[in-house]
């Protein structure tokens, strides 16, 4: 895998279907198509374009190009978008459920893969362990979506919490 380093430009309309369009403020440059929501450390009514930073919300993604301190109009639950792949050379599959990413171009998204956060951590002193972990999902990809590319997402930001609990001998 390696990072999408630049904005992907679209041609076609960011929002396909839907009307669920909510008003933010921006907190920094934000492009049309980024997925945005709160920061970590979150500011009243203002959104950031998303990376995989703890503890950073997805709210929906940005409809316009927006710089801080201006109004930016968000498409949010149950809306379709177009959405850039955080990767350039691996491909959303259609149905893969998408998470935001840490790609060099922020507000990307990736497939989400909850396993692979997962560690392992001994409950007691014998034999038990749990493999705990989180993810905030971005939407659903309705359509294949290219590495260096784009393509639909059903927006639902949603945090997944999982725990695999395992009894070791």
């Amino acid at each position: 895998m390696t990072d999408v380093g630049t904005w992907v430009a679209k041609t076609e309309d960011i929002l396909v279907d839907g009307d669920n369009i909510l008003s933010f403020i921006a907190g920094e440059t934000i492009y049309a198509g980024q997925v945005v929501g709160f920061a970590a450390t979150g500011v009243d009514h203002t959104v950031m374009a998303m990376d995989s930073t703890a503890l950073e919300h997805a709210v929906g993604i940005a409809l316009y190009d927006a710089t801080v301190g201006q109004y930016v109009a968000v498409a949010s639950l149950g809306c379709i978008c177009n959405v850039t792949n955080a990767d350039d050379t691996t491909e959303i599959d259609a149905g893969d459920w998408v998470q935001q990413d840490d790609a060099a171009c922020k507000g990307a998204v990736k497939a989400f893969t909850a396993r692979a956060a997962l560690t392992a951590t001994t409950i007691d002193a014998t034999n038990d362990t749990t493999a705990d972990g989180s993810g905030y999902l971005v939407g659903l990809a309705i359509d294949d979506i290219a590495g260096n590319s784009y393509g639909r997402v059903l927006i639902m930001p949603y945090l997944v919490l999982y725990s695999d609990h395992t009894v070791v001998a």
